[in-house]
């Protein structure tokens, strides 16, 4: 999950494609953690190993061709908007490898607070 925090635009308008991180930041390319799992990647805050809504941690999660449903509780600043890509990944069976979905989620969030 990578996050691009800017200024809500004065009209609020639409994001552009270019408003969210890249897909090579999604991916985690040239991370630097800061704490386990939380860093940079690129210019992007990256958050790895989110999970969909309704998968419990270290549980087998079901096989789907349906594209799935996430929900972020995300500390946002007033007045900030919150550009997020989300990249499903899935591991190999021994752990040592990863995989990267064909569609990623793109996902705003406007926290006004006038």
């Amino acid at each position: 999950m990578a996050v691009r925090e800017s200024l809500i635009p004065a009209e609020g308008e639409k994001p552009h494609a270019k408003d969210y991180r890249s897909l090579d930041e999604a991916m985690g390319k040239d991370f630097r953690a800061l704490r386990p799992k939380v860093g940079l990647s690129g210019s992007a805050r990256l958050m790895q190993n989110a999970s969909y809504l309704g998968h419990a941690r270290y549980s087998e999660p079901s096989s789907s061709m349906e594209r799935r449903e996430y929900r972020l509780d995300f500390p946002g600043t007033c007045n900030r908007r919150y550009a997020i890509r989300i990249l499903p990944k899935r591991f190999c069976f021994d752990q040592s490898d990863v995989a990267f979905g064909f569609e990623d989620y793109l996902i705003l969030a406007d926290v006004r607070c006038d």
